[in-house]
């Protein structure tokens, strides 16, 4: 995949969650396959996914995304998802 990239799975996926958003700690958690190589995909519950990037450049896609949909949501013609929620670097995923 890429250099420098992250390794990601289930079990750190829900350390993360717990620690960061303790109200959806108990929901299962589950890899969604995906041919991107940007970020990795987890469903989370039933309804709400989780991306987390894969590479450093990824997570200011992420913050860029975070500041420009909401401002381009009401102009555009297809539903944007709302972000529930942004983690921190923590469990040693930087």
């Amino acid at each position: 995949m890429h250099p420098g990239q992250h390794p990601i799975d289930d079990d750190l996926v829900r350390r993360l969650i717990a620690g960061q958003f303790p109200r959806w700690a108990g929901l299962a958690v589950e890899r969604f396959p995906s041919g991107g190589t940007v970020n990795g995909m987890y469903r989370l519950g039933d309804d709400m996914v989780v991306r987390l990037p894969l590479v450093k450049s990824g997570a200011q896609d992420a913050l860029m995304e975070r500041q420009w949909l909401p401002r381009l949501a009401p102009r555009l013609p297809a539903a944007i998802p709302e972000v529930l929620g942004a983690g921190e670097p923590a469990e040693g995923y930087p």
